[in-house]
């Protein structure tokens, strides 16, 4: 899936899923074009730092888990 469907799923902004790309939080494959290409595993992991998050911890609390 591209990273407007995943945005769609997990109702996470666009933004925030690049920002989690660029903490190392979210691990996306790239297309011969640079497109970013998500596995259905993604929508998980991102409901998962989504719950840390709402816990109060930091993405770099987050990914040191």
């Amino acid at each position: 899936m591209n990273i407007g469907e995943l945005a769609e799923r997990t109702g996470v902004s666009i933004r925030s899923l690049r920002y989690y790309e660029q903490k190392g939080l979210l691990t996306p494959l790239r297309k011969e074009n640079g497109y970013r290409e998500y596995t259905p595993f993604a929508v998980e992991q991102v409901q998962a730092i989504q719950l840390y998050l709402n816990l109060g911890l930091s993405t770099d609390e987050i990914s040191g888990i």
